[in-house]
């Protein structure tokens, strides 16, 4: 269960893949709330979901590590007030509204 930005970063880079993301996210976003499940330490997809005009974004994370880096990149993107970090297992938290769009891009397990 070990957490390297690495692993992140290589697949921010994969640009086919990441503009993939950015095209759905941008299209359907809008407007919705959404949730991220395994939002990963760049809280990339969830960033995707708030920069495309999301009403709010509630964004998982389980591992501790990654989830103090989310927390920071939401706020080194100034979006803490459209993008929520929540950590624990998305089976065991509970969401303060229902979302209208999940996203999700997990690894491992």
């Amino acid at each position: 269960d070990a957490y390297t930005p690495e692993v992140y970063e290589k697949m921010r880079d994969d640009l086919s893949r990441t503009s993939a993301y950015r095209n759905a996210i941008t299209a359907l976003a809008p407007n919705r709330t959404v949730l991220d499940i395994g939002t990963g330490g760049l809280a990339l997809l969830a960033l995707f979901a708030a920069e495309a005009g999301a009403k709010h974004v509630y964004a998982i994370e389980a591992n501790a590590e990654a989830y103090h880096h989310a927390l920071q990149a939401v706020a080194s993107a100034n979006m803490t007030h459209l993008v929520t970090i929540l950590h624990g297992h998305s089976s065991d938290v509970s969401l303060p509204e229902r979302v209208d769009l999940l996203v999700h891009e997990i690894l491992g397990e």
